[in-house]
């Protein structure tokens, strides 16, 4: 169970030749937010653990804050290579969507914090620039905000207070672009995309109504906006359209209750969104590069 006891990974890279998708971790998972369905984010605690992501690229921006012991970290990107020491309180931030190289040992604890693109482009609106912040890779961080608010939603995964998560996801967001992003010259409002408030209340529309049928014209009517512009501002404000967005909600949940192994897939398709077992099967693999039956064969495997 989520919060409790020896858990898998859910913090995810995709290899660069093989397409296959791995975690970013072997080792012991001691805490995971996973099953508990919060948006934008899976945050998890780590026990020991070594581990290579050998040429991939990252599924979000990823969040490392080394807990106990320090940990050491090889990073290799196209501007070069970084060997550097996390030490206890210090914090590294990876970009998603970079293709990377990476190697973790860490003899003590670590929390990781995966968060989604849409949560940056909302902070970079909020904040008055770009709906594309342009994440930087950052090692051997030691401040002293992103630390607390890493440690508050470590605090969370056992109470789970959806709510109070959100509101610390926002101000994570918000203060990792405006301290770790690359400066962009800012772009008039009509480029940007959907407005923060037209933004969040369309993703809350859809994690709220993912398991129905649901289209683009549904989610514009919460904005009161016409479909196809909705739609280019939605992927302008995210990088996906509203369906690629949906499609990614629904996998998610699949994902989630794939990880239970007592649900038959054919109900896991229903109450995902999906329209039969192949459609989720087709959808599944264009967003994870597996088959659901090959996912729930990888996390048996990994409970042995």
């Amino acid at each position: 169970m989520s919060g409790r006891g020896a858990e898998n990974c859910n913090i995810f890279f995709i290899e660069n030749v093989s397409g296959k998708v791995r975690p970013i971790c072997d080792g012991e998972v001691q805490l995971t937010s996973h099953e508990l369905g919060w948006r934008g984010l899976v945050v998890e605690k780590y026990g020991p653990f070594e581990s290579t992501i050998g040429g991939g690229i990252l599924q979000h921006s990823v969040l490392l804050h080394s807990v106990s012991q320090g940990a050491v970290l090889e990073i290799q990107t196209q501007q070069g290579r970084i060997r550097t020491e996390l030490l206890v309180g210090e914090l590294c931030i990876i970009p998603g969507d970079v293709s990377v190289f990476i190697r973790i040992s860490n003899p003590g604890d670590m929390i990781a914090i995966a968060i989604e693109k849409y949560v940056f482009s909302c902070a970079g609106v909020e904040l008055g620039g770009s709906s594309d912040p342009e994440i930087q890779l950052s090692t051997r961080l030691n401040d002293p905000l992103l630390r607390e608010l890493s440690l508050q939603m470590v605090s969370q995964v056992s109470q789970d207070h959806g709510g109070y998560v959100q509101c610390l996801l926002s101000a994570m967001a918000a203060h990792i672009v405006f301290r770790y992003s690359a400066v962009r010259e800012f772009v008039p409002e009509i480029s940007k995309g959907l407005s923060t408030h037209a933004l969040r209340k369309s993703i809350q529309y859809i994690h709220d109504h993912f398991s129905e049928d649901l289209s683009t014209e549904d989610i514009a009517a919460q904005v009161e906006l016409n479909a196809a512009y909705f739609a280019r501002m939605f992927k302008r404000s995210t990088g996906i359209s509203p369906h690629q967005y949906l499609l990614s909600c629904r996998v998610n949940h699949a994902r989630i209750l794939l990880a239970q192994k007592s649900v038959k897939i054919s109900e896991i398709a229903s109450a995902s969104g999906f329209y039969d077992q192949s459609h989720l099967t087709n959808c599944f693999k264009k967003v994870m590069n597996m088959t659901p039956s090959q996912y729930s064969r990888i996390l048996v495997n990994r409970d042995k």
